[in-house]
């Protein structure tokens, strides 16, 4: 069978066998990953809270008011200006939340794949600049974060008692699957938003599957992100302990 050029290559080598080369060859130092995983989860939980919210408004204002599938109409009572106003105010909180993650999820891909090689982790496939800038190149975009997250997710649950682990990394895939989804779904749905005279019930639909799409990949990279910070401070600490030994 031939290997998978694409496939994560494991590395191997227990913790307290590092301890040298960790000091004398590693050019990286191990950082906590506790700050970038706290921010990105409450931007995570934030961001998807008012997705829904945004999504609920909408289609509340589709059922009052049947001239709002026109795009450029406007409600001129009290209580449809209340209701844009405040979808309005959850769009920009989603924005800054989405803008934080834009530049704090690879700060995180390139501090999780640095940590591992700080603890003398060998064998990765992509170096740490590299793994943080596949998130913004066109067409890698579609699988390259997957493959750089499962690896770290994987290495990550290195021990001495277990240097070759198998974890279930399922959740790495689901999580994948479903923001790809979720975000052409919403890619679409922005065009169809920005380009369409009329938007109708296709608009809503698709809007909906989007956000709730996007809910549970938001729900399963908190669980990868808090997985990989656990697993690579406990990491860390066993290799201080062997170094205090």
């Amino acid at each position: 069978m031939s290997e998978n050029p694409y496939e994560p290559t494991l590395s191997s080598g227990s913790i307290e066998s590092k301890k040298e080369s960790v000091s004398a060859t590693s050019e990286y130092r191990y950082k906590s990953l506790g700050f970038l995983t706290t921010s990105i989860c409450i931007a995570l939980v934030t961001l998807s809270i008012c997705n829904v919210l945004v999504n609920a408004i909408e289609t509340a204002c589709f059922s009052i008011y049947p001239e709002f599938c026109f795009a450029e109409f406007v409600p001129d009572d009290p209580i449809g200006l209340g209701m844009l106003f405040v979808m309005s105010g959850f769009g920009i909180v989603s924005i800054l939340a989405y803008l934080w993650n834009v530049v704090a999820v690879p700060m995180f891909t390139y501090r999780s794949n640095a940590n591992l090689r700080a603890c003398g982790i060998k064998g990765l496939n992509y170096s740490p600049e590299v793994s943080s800038v596949f998130w913004f190149i066109p067409i890698m975009n579609l699988f390259r974060p997957y493959q750089v997250y499962k690896e770290v997710f994987v290495e990550s649950h290195v021990t001495d008692e277990n240097p070759l682990p198998t974890p279930n990394t399922s959740v790495v895939g689901i999580w994948w699957g479903t923001w790809l989804v979720g975000d052409i779904l919403g890619r679409i749905t922005f065009r169809i938003g920005m380009n369409a005279p009329e938007l109708g019930t296709n608009y809503l639909i698709l809007s909906w599957f989007s956000t709730i799409s996007l809910c549970f990949a938001a729900v399963f990279l908190i669980n990868i992100l808090v997985t990989i910070s656990k697993k690579q401070q406990a990491m860390n600490d066993s290799i201080a302990d062997i170094e205090f030994d």
